[in-house]
């Protein structure tokens, strides 16, 4: 009698279009390779990036930090993260806490930037759907991003 139950509201919510969870979380990047990108948009390794052309490109950055080997870390921040997960049964539930921004930390010395520290928004959502549409397809996917 409980199985049927179950059945039939699983069968109601995903009538309603879709249903689904979404985990939210950090990701981080170390001391990735700052690059000039090639003519077709390829890194090319035998360039890296002038200091101007990133202040010309990105702007000034929000924090400075001088170092004691006299380089610098430039610190560029960006939107929300959030941490948690969200559940959708007919309307999204979120069950979320913000944790800090987005950023972007370059490693400047000698004029150039040597390398990147990165932490951005990353998640991993799955869901079902039996009307195209709500939930963007129909059956059922996995996204991460």
């Amino acid at each position: 009698m409980l199985c049927r139950r179950i059945a039939v509201g699983m069968l109601l919510v995903s009538l309603e279009g879709c249903f689904g969870v979404g985990f939210y979380g950090t990701a981080r990047t170390y001391g990735e390779p700052v690059l000039r990108a090639k003519s077709a948009g390829t890194p090319d390794p035998d360039h890296a990036l002038p200091s101007e052309v990133l202040l010309k490109e990105v702007g000034e950055p929000d924090e400075r930090e001088l170092l004691p080997d006299g380089k610098e870390h430039w610190v560029y921040e960006g939107s929300m993260r959030w941490s948690g997960m969200v559940l959708w049964v007919i309307l999204p539930l979120p069950l979320v806490i913000p944790v800090g921004h987005e950023s972007q930390t370059y490693l400047v010395g000698d004029g150039v930037a040597i390398s990147v520290d990165t932490v951005k928004q990353a998640s991993d959502t799955y869901w079902c759907g039996v009307i195209p549409g709500p939930c963007y397809s129909f059956g059922c996917e996995a996204r991460h991003e």
